[in-house]
């Protein structure tokens, strides 16, 4: 099955459909033996080199140490990996890997292209310790797919059934027990690598990937909500050899509407990143110009004008960093969606991500310049009057005193 036979839109059902209409009723319905089923969860958990190294011994790296983890087993890591960004990281990755994983904004190193595959075991007496709020994936084996794409990655990861059952687990909680499971295991070991998160992983979805009579390879459908977007992904079963080859077919189906929101993701990690460092500069001007005395009068007049031209440069830039974002996000947006193999599942969460929520940040601080010049200037008038003023009188009073009546 090759990715040209994905060229079949998909069909999304209203929101609040019940499940499937009589003629696309899951396989195992009535007497019908009933057909694989598939769990899955979505998130962005791409592993990274946490010391410089060149970009280069990546591959062969996270292979050897994913498979130096015992739980760890059919490691594969494939692709023709071209870089982003070849030889050293940038100076600023001590930088990134302080910040939390959710503000992330770009790992070391980032392959454009490429597949990262893994089973793992983690068993359930260990997962309450494994999450900040002690719940469990009430599930064991998964399979972990982390696939790079021209914006970035995204992962996969599935709950292995073994009797092809759905199960009652939660498949989001798999994200935080994987993430949490594999990061401990790499930092124990002294790899050099760790296991990144972009939020948010997990991804609002619950999904389920289930065998029908379909006439194309795929259908989404909408179910009924219960907390996250509830998605149930069909595959033609005649199509498909095994639900093993559905779910890579699939993923290569998805992965580039994932892949390009999690690249917005990270596009807004750096606009919010600009916001406030903009809210703290004018947090400054605003302080300065409400100090009182005689002193916070001197350097206001005559010496805040540097403080507030950068403000204003930085408000500058900062609109047109996010007028360019915006272009290019609706044109990547559009581009995704025109592809013919894409599902186009995650219309509204392109969107969403897409959305500057930063502008009133910029707004106030623009404000905030236009106030602090206009002051400025109308007290150095007052204070150049103010001079000629008292140096007329002073010029006066030394021409009386110095020329005689």
């Amino acid at each position: 099955m090759t990715d040209d036979a994905l060229v079949s839109p998909n069909s999304i059902a209203a929101k609040g459909a019940e499940g499937p209409r009589e003629d696309q009723r899951p396989i195992g319905a009535d007497s019908v033996p009933a057909m694989p089923q598939r769990q899955f969860a979505v998130g962005c958990l791409p592993i990274e080199f946490s010391t410089p190294r060149p970009a280069t011994e990546w591959p062969k790296v996270v292979e050897r140490e994913l498979y130096a983890i015992s739980a760890v087993s059919n490691v594969s890591v494939t692709g023709q990996f071209d870089w982003l960004s070849p030889g050293q990281p940038p100076s600023a990755l001590a930088e990134e890997l302080s910040k939390r994983d959710n503000e992330r904004e770009e790992f070391w190193p980032e392959p454009m292209f490429g597949r990262v595959a893994f089973d793992v075991v983690v068993p359930l007496r260990l997962q309450s310790d494994l999450t900040w709020d002690g719940t469990t994936a009430e599930h064991e084996s998964f399979r972990v797919v982390t696939m790079y794409g021209y914006e970035g990655p995204c992962t996969f990861i599935s709950l292995l059934n073994t009797d092809g059952e759905i199960t009652t687990a939660d498949s989001t909680n798999s994200v935080a027990v994987v993430h949490s499971f594999i990061s401990k295991e790499l930092e124990k070991n002294k790899s050099g690598l760790r296991m990144a998160r972009v939020g948010p992983s997990p991804f609002h979805i619950d999904a389920t990937l289930t065998a029908m009579e379909l006439d194309k390879p795929f259908h989404v459908e909408e179910l009924g909500r219960r907390g996250y977007r509830r998605l149930d992904f069909r595959y033609d079963r005649s199509t498909f050899d095994s639900i093993d080859d559905a779910e890579r077919a699939l993923q290569r189906s998805i992965a580039g509407e994932l892949a390009l929101f999690y690249f917005l993701i990270r596009v807004r990690n750096r606009r919010t990143d600009r916001a406030h460092s903009l809210l703290d500069a004018t947090n400054e001007l605003v302080a300065a110009q409400q100090r009182t005395g005689i002193v916070a009068w001197l350097k206001r007049v005559f010496f805040s004008a540097s403080k507030t031209r950068r403000l204003g440069l930085e408000v500058l830039s900062a609109k047109l960093l996010a007028t360019s974002e915006a272009d290019t996000a609706a044109r990547r947006i559009e581009q995704e969606q025109a592809q013919t193999v894409s599902l186009s599942a995650f219309t509204s969460e392109l969107a969403e991500a897409s959305a500057d929520d930063t502008s009133p940040v910029v707004e106030n601080a623009e404000q905030v310049v236009a106030f602090s010049e206009k002051f400025r200037s109308a007290e150095f008038e007052v204070s150049v009057v103010a001079t000629s003023t008292i140096l007329g009188a002073v010029a006066g009073a030394i021409v009386a005193l110095v020329v005689p009546n």
